[in-house]
């Protein structure tokens, strides 16, 4: 597979694409697209949390940093050229388009039309925590509520202290914890016979997904796809971790159901495929171009460590989904937070008291040397008197 990169000094080039000044500004960098397979990014750019945007025919990606990526007439080339990083991410060309928003009338072929009004949602809504956001086709945003529709095509971000939990039309369930993006690719679904195919793009984040009834008429049905590997469920429950800084690396973790039902998933990329098939089995993948780790069994404590956001927000009441003691755990931590507070108020109750006690002792105090300094007086003025009644005799 040939890739377009940068080229120069270092395999960079940096170009002053108006982005700040001076030593410290945010690098920019340019590069032209071209007919080849893929376009490779500049070494540590992430991305997973990049800005995307069209610019005439050009796709410019930019960092949280500042850091600018340009990649001329990508929008000109058909198919759109894959992303690369060069530690061994990979972004489809398609998925790239729609981060960008790409409904502009000069992105021609490649443009987003927005939903009709009557598009059926996909799905729906269960739970949400802190700030969940969902962009729409037409590029719209959407602060997701409990009970809002989800559609295909939407691209899903969770802030900073955000969380969601999602059932779609088949009861395929699914999470998304805190830093997190996906895009819901596509959903087919025919309740007549329930047949179909789902397919989801996973950039960033924790995850946890459960398959529906898709998966179980075709287990080939349900695929994520992520920078490193293209995940294949097969009617079961798994957790993906991909929340380090890079976006190649990360774990997958077949899950054990809340009925006790354990299926498959294939873990496939350039260099190979691993299968997990046990309860709490687990493998790592570091790049698109190194194969998933040999499996092995993961501790509940390890489990719940990981993936303990998503699963928090996985939806239960529907479909077979194990949150592994989540509720029960939230449960113990805040009796632990409301003992805590009893014993902080019990302790400051108890300083109280103290003090009221010190300053009723001190007060009792100087009744006494009140009493003390009375009866002196009165000795003195006795004495007086006797001296008075010696010196008058």
């Amino acid at each position: 597979m040939a890739d377009e990169t940068l080229t120069g000094a270092g395999g960079r080039d940096s170009l002053d694409l108006g982005v700040g000044g001076g030593d410290n500004a945010p690098e920019s960098f340019l590069i032209e697209a071209s007919s080849s397979d893929a376009v490779t990014l500049p070494e540590g750019f992430n991305f997973g949390d990049a800005k995307f945007e069209p610019s005439g025919p050009d796709l410019v990606l930019t960092s949280p940093s500042g850091e600018q990526v340009v990649i001329q007439d990508y929008y000109e080339q058909d198919p759109p050229p894959d992303l690369h990083t060069p530690a061994g991410g990979e972004l489809a060309g398609s998925t790239a388009i729609r981060l960008a928003q790409t409904n502009a009338p000069t992105q021609g072929q490649f443009a987003q039309a927005a939903p009709s009004a009557d598009a059926q949602p996909i799905g729906q809504v269960e739970s949400v925590t802190g700030t969940v956001t969902a962009i729409r086709a037409d590029g719209s945003r959407v602060e997701l509520q409990v009970g809002d529709p989800v559609f295909q095509g939407d691209v899903m971000e969770s802030g900073a202290n955000g969380a969601v939990g999602v059932v779609l039309a088949d009861e395929t369930t699914f999470s998304m914890a805190e830093n997190g993006r996906m895009v819901l690719d596509e959903m087919v679904y025919d309740p007549g016979t329930q047949e179909g195919n789902i397919s989801m793009s996973v950039l960033k984040g924790v995850f946890t997904f459960v398959s529906g009834q898709v998966a179980k008429v075709d287990p080939d049905a349900m695929v994520l796809k992520t920078p490193v590997a293209t995940i294949g469920i097969r009617g079961t429950q798994v957790g993906i971790d991909l929340s380090g800084e890079d976006p190649a690396g990360m774990k997958v973790v077949l899950m054990e159901e809340s009925d006790g039902f354990v299926g498959e998933v294939v873990i496939a990329n350039n260099a190979g495929i691993q299968i997990l098939n046990l309860p709490d089995q687990g493998a790592n993948v570091a790049s698109s171009n190194a194969a998933p780790t040999e499996p092995r069994i993961y501790q509940r404590s390890e489990i719940s460590d990981s993936f303990r956001g998503a699963l928090d927000s996985l939806p239960t009441a529907v479909g077979t989904g194990n949150n592994y003691g989540a509720d029960e755990q939230e449960q113990e931590e805040q009796e632990e937070e409301r003992e805590d507070e009893d014993e902080q108020a019990e302790g400051e109750a108890t300083d109280e008291d103290e003090q009221a006690e010190g300053e009723a002792g001190e007060g009792e105090g100087d009744e006494d040397l009140d009493d003390f300094e009375t009866a002196a007086g009165e000795g003195d003025e006795e004495e007086l008197t006797d001296e008075e009644a010696a010196a008058a005799a």
